[in-house]
């Protein structure tokens, strides 16, 4: 039997549930209204769904300096309202510390050994899920940026074979004739994935 995803990205909670982005989004109240259908979608059984990942920015402003993390200790407690194995990638607007101190220990192998990133692989029936950490440095922000050791990482569990495999990440490796997202968004080596891939 395949393996069903729930992705979910972009959900850009504030600590705040009255918080709204723009012109009067409310994040929290459409990511309620999101869990909330979800939990309904999920658990019918003609489509049931075997995990859940979040591919980044749960939160608005985690990034900023003086972020206490409230933000992400909310919204990952919302998500745990799907009963449901949840994984979550770091995007542009997280918080990876609170992310990290919030979720404990890293639910799969690392995918490097620095611990300032949220990188990983696990299997989940006879498939391989890698979940990237392409969060950059500072000074490229909003870009990302893949370390070379999850890179070297990913090439092996490619060349294995063993298992189908798919790989998650925040931001895009390529361009996709969008001209703010490739202008400001891309993953700076993303060509090596892709080449990888």
């Amino acid at each position: 039997m395949s393996l069903r995803i729930l992705q979910i990205s972009d959900t850009h909670l504030g600590a705040d549930p009255g918080f709204e982005v723009g012109s009067g989004i409310k994040p929290w109240e459409r990511t309620t209204t999101l869990v909330d259908a979800s939990q309904v979608w999920i658990h019918q059984d003609a489509i049931p769904i075997d995990l859940i990942i979040h591919t980044g920015d749960l939160v608005h402003r985690g990034h900023i300096p003086h972020d206490d993390g409230e933000s992400t200790y909310r919204g990952i407690e919302l998500f745990r309202a799907l009963s449901k194995p949840t994984h979550w990638l770091v995007g542009n607007h997280d918080n990876r510390v609170a992310l990290q101190r919030a979720l404990g220990s890293m639910p799969g192998e690392p995918l490097t050994d620095r611990e300032d990133r949220w990188a990983y692989h696990f299997s989940h029936g006879n498939e391989r899920i890698v979940i990237l950490d392409a969060r950059g440095a500072p000074e490229h922000d909003p870009q990302g940026d893949i370390s070379p050791d999850q890179l070297e990482r990913l090439d092996l569990l490619l060349r294995s074979k063993s298992n189908p495999i798919s790989v998650f990440l925040h931001y895009p490796p390529i361009g996709l004739d969008s001209e703010w997202i490739d202008r400001t968004m891309l993953v700076r080596n993303g060509p090596e994935l892709h080449q990888l891939l």
